[in-house]
């Protein structure tokens, strides 16, 4: 702000010291206005400093690469260390179970009412499926297992009413 230099002001005639009054005060409006500006601007950086001084920082710890590939203990890391890996027997229950699919979907499809002996035949194709382990079969036998179910369910549902 430009300070008023009284004894300047006195040598101006009365309209040169109004019309430099009048300037004074408009630069001094105009610097008020900035200084207003300045002053909201730096309270808010306080602001964000006084938010940013009361977020802790995260403790970072020293990363062990051996902990990152190392094995859980979990129910479901012992279910597969403790299932059968033997290939041939999923293979073979993959086998069995497509072929009692088929079975089931022939006599849930057939016109003909279901007979005595093809009932038993599916009463023991639900208790061969009941006993299959899906924890150790693949997803395609767990589907298989799960399709074939449902086809025995509805041949008993519908075919021996």
């Amino acid at each position: 702000m430009a300070k008023i230099d009284k004894a300047e002001l006195e040598k101006l005639t009365p309209a040169e010291k109004i019309k430099r009054l009048k300037k004074l005060e408009e630069e001094n409006k105009q610097e008020i206005e900035e200084a207003g500006k300045l002053i909201k601007e730096t309270e808010s950086k306080l602001e964000r400093e006084k938010i940013l001084e009361s977020v802790a920082v995260p403790q970072t710890k020293p990363i062990n690469i051996d902990e990152l590939f190392h094995e859980e203990k979990s129910l479901e890391s012992t279910v597969k260390k403790e299932a059968p890996k033997d290939e041939k027997s999923e293979e073979g229950t993959l086998y069995q179970l497509a072929q009692a699919y088929e079975e089931a979907k022939d006599m849930l499809y057939s016109s003909a009412p279901l007979s005595q002996e093809q009932a038993s035949r599916v009463d023991k194709l639900g208790e061969r499926i009941e006993k299959i382990r899906y924890y150790s079969a693949s997803d395609q036998v767990a589907n298989l297992a799960v399709a074939t179910k449902t086809l025995i369910h509805k041949i008993k549902k519908y075919q021996l009413q």
